[in-house]
């Protein structure tokens, strides 16, 4: 498996790619978080400037939120960035692509010496990150098929921070073209102090949990920021082509599920059906569990499964259970959006091998465990 590695939860994981992460406000000095100081935990970062603010919520922002933000105290500018998955020809039907559709004052929220080429965004222009462009072997001036006859010019390649670890992002008229349009998140530049304007975005917003980060405090500044951006999860577990199951089921290449899906035995569960690269992981943490005595905190009955090919919902984006990567425990009594009764012990061991848990995540998922990152040594 390829060892990639970002900042999660101000945790470094790993070999970060394209190296540093970096914003700007503007008129104002480039904020970064660097691999290169130690923290007193091993962690690699450096101190920043908040002076950019992530602001969103699950399933996009409300009406006319944009709006309100802007006119806040504190407030100097901001850009709105809408997101959604976009599928394009694929061997075995398509392939499923993460793209963010951006406005002009987008280029405000980027390193100078990038700001150019979304200045020069056009209809029939798109900008790749590094890792969507290495997994597709594109280079600027290329050729990217978004559709049945329908290319596009690749206009970029810059680092994955630089568009929130998006595989793709075009222009608004791009996105509305392709269907690129939930409004998803704003970055706002702040001029003010930073708690008093979170707190008035906070009041704006009183229906919905909101979610609002800054530098450092996230991998990258984009909603779902809790877990992998789905080109890294392709780099680190490969790209897959399907085709439409029922209901919100889909059917891989069966080239890539041979090659990577695999039925082991594991401690305490028994037979499951993952990636190959993540069985590792999984054995030694429910090994651990074993090792402490507490193998109780897993309920067998309440396994709801790892491998299984299907949409987060119905017309949205893919479960990462489709890769194998994740798995619902104790599903019984952690349903989706309600509490946790899930065991500390059991979330702190499968978080020290490196799986995720969505008991973290704006809207709680408390039975899911997912892989994010290496086991910590």
């Amino acid at each position: 498996m390829k060892r990639i590695g970002i900042f999660v939860g101000g945790v470094f994981i790993g070999v970060l790619l394209g190296g540093g992460v970096a914003l700007v406000a503007r008129g104002r000095p480039e904020l970064q978080v660097s691999t290169t100081t130690s923290s007193s935990n091993g962690v690699a970062v450096r101190p920043v400037d908040q002076t950019v603010l992530l602001v969103w919520t699950s399933g996009g922002l409300p009406a006319g939120l944009a709006e309100l933000v802007g006119g806040l105290p504190g407030v100097a500018s901001l850009t709105v960035v809408r997101g959604d998955l976009i599928t394009v020809p694929g061997p075995d039907g398509v392939i499923p692509i993460d793209a963010l559709a951006v406005e002009g004052d987008y280029q405000e929220f980027v390193p100078a010496a990038d700001r150019a080429e979304f200045d020069r965004l056009g209809a029939r222009d798109a900008i790749l990150g590094t890792t969507s462009a290495t997994l597709r072997r594109l280079a600027r001036g290329d050729a990217v098929e978004v559709g049945e006859g329908v290319q596009f010019t690749v206009r970029a390649v810059v680092p994955d921070v630089v568009v929130g670890g998006a595989e793709m992002v075009l222009s608004i008229e791009a996105g509305e073209a392709l269907g690129v349009v939930t409004p998803r998140f704003l970055l706002v530049s702040i001029d003010g102090e930073r708690a008093a304007v979170e707190a008035a975005i906070r009041g704006l917003i009183r229906d919905v949990p909101v979610r609002v980060r800054g530098p450092g405090e996230t991998p990258f500044m984009r909603h779902g920021d809790a877990v992998l951006p789905q080109s890294f999860v392709k780099a680190a577990f490969g790209e897959f082509s399907y085709s439409a199951g029922s209901g919100r089921s889909i059917i891989p290449d069966e080239q890539w599920v041979a090659a990577n899906i695999v039925t082991e035995e594991v401690p305490i569960l028994g037979t499951v059906r993952c990636h190959r690269e993540v069985v590792p992981a999984l054995r030694g943490a429910l090994q651990q569990l074993v090792d402490e005595g507490v193998a109780r905190v897993v309920d067998v009955a309440g396994f709801a499964g790892c491998y299984e090919p299907r949409l987060i919902a119905p017309g949205a984006g893919l479960s990462r259970h489709s890769w194998g990567i994740a798995l619902d425990i104790n599903y019984s009594e952690n349903q989706k959006g309600v509490g946790s009764s899930q065991d500390p012990r059991l979330v702190e061991v499968m978080e020290r091998w490196g799986f995720g848990w969505g008991g973290r995540w704006l809207i709680p998922d408390p039975a899911h465990f997912e892989w994010i990152r290496p086991p910590i040594p």
